[in-house]
């Protein structure tokens, strides 16, 4: 109670009001002694209740676990209840909630940064031998990785590069996918117009 009193508004309240009657009341105060004058005890509860439970307002205990919320509550009682009478009434000096800290918790962290300006190429080479002999040759891989680069380099044409010549006025349809051989999807125009022929 006496550290509440210090930096909450009433509980300092209820301190002084118990100071004052205890200066007053108790033995040796300027009214006198007083038979039967107690200071007025203050008794915690904690609810729901759990036989041996650990007081959640002190250090927790050696393992410890907190499952459920908790009511901490601290009042004065009257000495003796009164006989015959269903209604009580109480004074409610004051009240907050606070949120016990987890042993772990998932956090995450953000940043502002300036990103790379290039980036890592998406893309998976995939070889095949042309011949299905059971084993790789180093001639079949080097001249597969080298077809790739030149293909790559073929294609690698900027909409700048044709804005100049005919094919301009066939952008975008020129970006599409094209092979050599029919081991892949790619597109077939000639094969495309003749279907366009025969729906006309």
């Amino acid at each position: 109670m006496h550290g509440i009193a210090r930096v909450r508004e009433k509980p300092r309240l209820w301190e002084q009001a118990v100071l004052i009657a205890d200066a007053l009341r108790g033995p040796g105060g300027l009214l006198g002694d007083l038979p039967g004058w107690e200071e007025p005890e203050l008794v915690p509860v904690q609810l729901p209740y759990r036989r041996n439970d650990h007081w959640l307002g002190m250090e927790f205990a050696a393992g410890t676990e907190i499952k459920e919320d908790r009511v901490l509550f601290t009042a004065h009682y009257a000495p003796e209840p009164m006989l015959g009478v269903n209604r009580h009434c109480g004074l409610l000096l004051d009240e907050w909630t606070e949120v016990v800290p987890a042993r772990q918790e998932t956090t995450g962290i953000a940043f502002h940064y300036n990103g790379p300006d290039a980036e890592p190429p998406q893309a998976m080479l995939l070889v095949t031998p042309p011949q299905q002999t059971g084993n790789w040759s180093a001639d079949d891989l080097l001249d597969a990785v080298g077809e790739t680069l030149d293909l790559a380099k073929i294609r690698a044409v900027e909409p700048a590069h044709l804005d100049t010549t005919p094919y301009a006025q066939l952008l975008p349809a020129t970006v599409m996918s094209a092979t050599r051989r029919p081991i892949t999807i790619s597109t077939d125009l000639a094969t495309a117009n003749l279907r366009g022929k025969a729906d006309a």
